[in-house]
């Protein structure tokens, strides 16, 4: 496939240097219309000219013999439409915005008479969509800049008032980077993000990897919740697009600066139940409300691009206006914040450390343990162990962590637009984001906190060009990147296992808040480094009633990584006894076997096509119809190479081997067809007020999309065997620590039972998962600047990515008649397979459905207010919501794995009633005072039902709530002597809820 990818790139390069190029489709914007004389005649040779008030920018077309006009590929912004003919007048309407991938329509009416006659109108072109079925909203700069987005700022909030979108609620898992969502019963890894055109999703665990936390920088948010056109792909949930400011004719800026600390916050619950905000404290800082000093501030600048004029004679610079023009943004984020972390209360005092270490100190895992965890204060406990036939008693303390949290961030953009003439125009943009975060995760015992550095990079470059008066291209060339590092404070911590020691309250092995064991997590240190190469071509052929589009998309993803958990080790003992003696109830390692690597690097291609028609039928019926096809690549290729040089390296034996191996997925078309009608009624009677004459629009189709797989699924794979193998020692094992550092210095070359280790793969027919649209709406036009819309939603879901037990327990068989197979027992009686272990299959087996009626209101920026109040009601239910846990009370993993049917339900994503708001409102009385900036009203509001609940997490609820029924139950299960599922207890159970 290597070589078919360079000769496809290479034809690509020869399409975009002979066939000149343009702004790529999705940042653009289209001007189409009727021109008619006053009896309703179609007026053909006419001349339509668009022009760019801002910029100076202007395009022209002639109409065809039906008095049609179509000016596509035009930047987004503020126009001016003009209509020339011979013996008529000359027709002028100015206030028209054009937004991203609007087909705007703007009909002229000529008066007959001389060119000098003038007609002007000043009237925006409609928000009705009258050419394609498209479901989306639309958030423009004002709301963007004024609304309270979050106290991050973060841009990507917005898209949560989005009929159709559903949040995440407490105890949910939010799997993708950045802000995760469900749009229209997709999945959280399911929308497609990009930054004026360009992919910026993230390719290990998807979403937006590009932070864009000034909203000051972005124009217009876009987000397509249904109805793809052919053009837009890679996900099925929906696509997002930010487009970013540019320069214009006038110079124009922002600045801004937020402060906030403890004298302006509040205390909330949560903050009080940890002692905070009490003025009867002990501690002064307990007092107020927890410490934290937190600023923002920023600009943005643009305007024409001058240039020095180096020769004789004439001003000193060259004008950029009308030409060139610049778009600059910063913003530094600062955040100093006290930690406090969990209690440890059996640390040993001072003086119990001495005993350790005059009594024990020379075994391995004692002098760990009084390296890495400091003396505790004195509580009264104490623990005893017996050493060489004498018994010693060590004075016990408390350690409670705290730490100083860091957060320091420079994100910022520049772009410049060059326009060579009318028809050819280039801009580059390249944005960059850089983020260190220190002082946060494990706070106790010291040195375990997280350092984690992000660094993120987005450049692109795009030339726009007219061809032929109805031919136009467009050609994009980009690259992004995601750097992460993610590792402890003090480096030190790697040189031991995760170490743990149950009775000293020393817990926990992957890295969190609440762990307080000693040694770095077993999960980390991890890194990864994401790298997109982007080439896209686009062409437009306009041809009387027909606009065809067509274009190709070439990708290559790089993504580099180091996630290994517990290659270090976990050790795990009971008390302070069996850590002295070094018996554990818990040693395992991971270790990548012979031929195989510590650090992953992934390299595959993805190319996608696709061909588009709008066909205007007639002035008020469009059919939309068109054809993609997308080739995925093989993501799988460096594991398929890494796992023949294990085989080599381990006597080519067959258990070894990578199987199933996934094949290449490489049959994803997705055909698309939609329609859009105008009834164009009479205005009187009742029908004419339902339609208002043609301000009604009905809207429907049927697309097919695919999503696109995330590397972490890779890195599963590539974590097990037959890539990493686990060493367990049984239960009581002696020399445990000794034994653990042994093999992390000298990983074992021979591996018993290979068949039984317990392995993570995909299956072999691994594909993209589809997802079929439909949908059903009709807008109506309220005002030139209200549209009310109305519509039916439904999406299905097949051959969605799901884990499943490829090698469960029979069923009809009790656990006493089985035998566990283990280091001292090879068989297992229980499974299907009772010659291989545990086996954890990724697969295309979920399925879903989703049904929704959506009410929405939008009122674009007029008269000082712009708003949007949106209302679903629907219905989602599936067979399995993520392939990892998707929340704290539910497991991925089907409860029958014979009958996966059986987890039919509700999807965890479900919110069967959700509505969502905003608006902007700029107080008028400011506006009359000059001097000072208008104050708007603004506000954004979300209310959606409750995530569904299973009924064990209801009785768990009850039971957990009630101590007298937790003593009752408990009670009874120690008298009847049942197996310990409770411990006698409820901790473990109401923990986990």
């Amino acid at each position: 496939m290597n070589r078919k990818f360079q000769l496809l790139a290479f034809l690509t390069i020869l399409i975009l240097s002979n066939v000149g190029a343009l702004f790529a489709q999705s940042t653009t914007a289209s001007l189409l219309g009727v021109v008619t004389d006053e009896k309703g005649s179609v007026i053909p040779s006419a001349t339509v000219t668009a022009r760019n008030t801002e910029t100076g920018f202007s395009r022209n077309a002639q109409t065809d013999g039906d008095g049609r006009y179509n000016l596509v590929n035009l930047p987004v912004g503020s126009y001016e439409v003009s209509v020339e003919a011979a013996n008529f007048g000359r027709y002028v309407q100015s206030g028209i915005t054009l937004t991203v991938n609007q087909n705007a329509v703007v009909d002229a009416t000529l008066k007959a008479g001389s060119v000098q006659e003038i007609v002007t109108v000043t009237e925006n072109a409609s928000l009705l969509n009258t050419t394609t079925p498209e479901v989306s909203t639309r958030f423009d700069a004002k709301r963007l800049s004024e609304l309270p987005i979050a106290a991050n700022r973060n841009v990507y909030n917005v898209l949560l008032s989005v009929p159709g979108v559903s949040q995440l609620s407490s105890g949910q898992t939010g799997f993708a980077n950045g802000v995760s969502f469900s749009s229209n019963g997709g999945r959280l890894r399911s929308n497609n993000f990009m930054l004026d055109g360009q992919d910026i999703n993230d390719p290990s665990v998807s979403g937006g990897q590009v932070a864009i936390n000034n909203p000051d920088a972005i124009g217009e948010v876009r987000i397509i919740t249904n109805q793809f056109l052919a053009e837009y792909g890679r996900n099925s949930g929906s696509v997002v697009n930010f487009i970013g400011k540019s320069g214009t004719n006038d110079f124009h800026g922002t600045a801004f600066v937020f402060y906030n600390d403890k004298r302006f916050n509040a205390c909330s619950n949560l903050d009080k139940r940890a002692g905070f905000c009490n003025p009867d404290a002990a501690i002064e800082s307990r007092r107020s409300a927890p410490e934290i000093k937190e600023s923002q501030w920023g600009f943005t600048v643009g305007g024409p691009l001058h240039f020095f004029n180096f020769g004789e004679g004439g001003p000193w610079y060259r004008s950029g206006k009308d030409r060139t023009f610049f778009f600059g943004d910063f913003q530094r984020w600062t955040i100093r914040q006290a930690g406090s972390g969990f209690t440890i209360s059996g640390a040993p005092t001072e003086a119990g450390r001495a005993i350790l270490q005059s009594a024990v100190g020379n075994r391995p895992q004692v002098a760990a343990l009084l390296q890495f965890l400091p003396a505790g204060a004195s509580n009264g406990q104490t623990r005893s162990f017996t050493a060489n036939g004498q018994t010693f008693v060590v004075p016990l303390g408390d350690i409670t962590g705290s730490s100083a949290i860091k957060f320091d961030s420079d994100q910022g953009s520049f772009r410049v637009d060059h326009r060579f003439n009318d028809k050819n125009l280039l801009y580059g943009r390249y944005r960059f984001d850089s983020n260190l975060t220190s002082g946060g995760g494990q706070v106790t015992p010291p040195g375990l906190t997280t350092v984690s550095p992000i660094k993120t990079k987005a450049a692109t470059m795009v030339l726009n060009s007219i061809l032929t008066s109805k031919l136009s291209n467009e050609a994009r060339i980009a690259w992004s990147r995601f750097d992460s590092n993610t590792n402890a404070a003090d480096p030190s911590s790697e040189v031991i296992p995760s170490l743990e020691i149950t009775d000293l309250g020393l817990q926990g092995f992957n890295a969190a808040a609440s762990r307080t064991a000693i040694g770095l997590a077993a999960n980390l240190p991890q890194f990864r480094i994401n790298d997109t190469y982007q080439i896209q071509d686009a062409m437009s052929y306009t041809t009387g009633n027909h606009n065809v589009k067509f274009g190709i998309d070439v990708r290559r993803t790089d993504v580099k990584s180091f996630f290994q958990p517990i290659i270090r080790g976990r050790l795990v003992y009971t008390n302070l006894q069996t850590f002295v003696d070094d018996v554990s109830e818990v040693a395992t390692i991971n270790f990548p076997l012979r031929g195989g690597d510590e650090v992953s690097f992934y390299r595959w291609h993805e190319f996608y096509t696709y061909i588009q028609d709008e066909w205007r039928i007639k002035p008020n019926f469009t059919l939309t119809f068109g054809l993609r096809y997308e080739y995925p690549g093989d993501s799988f290729s460096y594991l398929k190479e890494t796992n023949q040089r294990v085989l080599a390296a381990n006597g080519n034996n067959s258990a070894f081997a990578l199987n199933p191996v996934p094949t290449v997925d490489k049959n994803n078309f997705m055909p698309r067809i939609g329609f859009n009608w105008s009834p164009r009624t009479r205005e009187t009677g009742i029908l004419g007020f339902i339609t208002g004459g043609d301000k009604l629009v009905l809207r429907g189709g049927y697309s097919r999309t695919y999503d696109a797989n995330y590397i972490n699924l890779n890195l599963n794979v590539a974590s097990s065997f037959p890539f990493v193998a686990s060493t367990t020692f049984p239960a009581s094992q002696a020399n445990a620590f000794t034994l653990i550092q042994a093999i992390r210095a000298n990983p074992p070359t021979n591996i018993s039972n290979p068949l039984r280790i317990t392995r993570t793969v995909v299956a072999d027919d691994f594909r993209s998962p589809a997802t079929d649209q439909y949908s059903f709406e009709v807008q109506r036009e309220l005002t030139k600047d209200a549209v009310m819309k109305v519509g039916y939603i439904r999406t299905k879901g097949t051959g969605l990515f799901q884990t499943i037990d490829d090698n469960p327990r029979r069923v009809n068989v009790t656990t006493a008649s089985c035998v566990s197979f283990g280091p001292l027992n090879p068989n297992d009686s229980c499974r299907v397979d009772p010659t291989r272990g545990v086996i954890r299959l990724r697969g295309n087996r979920a399925e879903s459905i989703y049904n929704a009626l959506q009410v929405s209101l939008d009122k674009r920026l007029s008269n000082n207010f712009s708003a949007g109040l949106n209302y679903t009601y629907s219905s989602f239910i599936d067979t399995a919501s993520e392939t990892f846990n998707p929340s704290t009370a539910e497991v991925a993993l089907a409860q029958d794995s014979f009958n996966l049917e059986a987890d039919r339900a509700r999807s965890s994503f479900d919110r069967p009633h959700r509505f969502s708001g905003n608006f902007v409102y700029e107080l008028p009385f400011f506006r009359l005072l000059q001097h000072l900036p208008p104050k708007p009203i603004n506000v954004r509001l979300s209310l959606q039902e409750s995530p569904p609940h299973s009924v064990l997490e209801t009785l768990v609820a009850i039971f957990c709530g009630h101590s007298v029924l937790r003593s009752l139950i408990s009670g009874l299960l120690k008298i009847l002597e049942l197996p310990k599922m409770f411990e006698y207890s409820c901790v473990p159970i109401c923990s986990t809820f």
